[in-house]
């Protein structure tokens, strides 16, 4: 009796870590889903000043997987103003807690984005790294920390 008492406490037990994991793993996904826009960015420790047009970016994360940018650079045919740019070809997934991977169709950005969420779910941190070549040829890791809010 007492044996079955323990192979029936074990089952319980496991069941119950097994739904509560997936619950908390479709919470953190449903947390992401939305319209977030940039509010504010460092990079390598140092905090940038965001520019106008910059400062309407947002990225809108879908349930589906799919991401599309929203990004805007200074209308070059007037001294004021943005024009702006969708780019629908991105998609994101979960990796494991509070990471995501983000791509890119067209391969400019394929970056795993450590996200941390605060302020009631309307705020999250996002921050990765870029690799590119400079003008020697040297590869430069630049790190990114970019906060957005919640829009959408």
């Amino acid at each position: 009796m007492i044996k079955n008492f323990v192979y029936l406490f074990a089952l319980v037990a496991i069941i119950g870590c097994s739904n509560d994991d997936d619950t908390n793993s479709e919470k953190d996904i449903e947390l992401l889903i939305g319209k977030w826009q940039i509010t504010e960015k460092s990079v390598n420790g140092t905090k940038v000043t965001l520019s106008s047009c910059e400062s309407l970016d947002t990225d809108e994360y879908l349930q589906d997987g799919n991401l599309i940018k929203l990004y805007s650079e200074p209308d070059q045919q007037s001294t004021s103003g943005c024009i702006q740019f969708e780019d629908n070809s991105g998609s994101w997934e979960k990796i494991k807690d509070s990471e995501y991977r983000v791509i890119s169709d067209d391969g400019d950005i394929n970056e795993v984005r450590t996200i941390v969420f605060s302020m009631e779910n309307n705020i999250h941190t996002a921050s990765f790294s870029e690799t590119y070549q400079d003008s020697n040829g040297n590869n430069q890791i630049e790190n990114y920390t970019i906060k957005y809010t919640r829009v959408k």
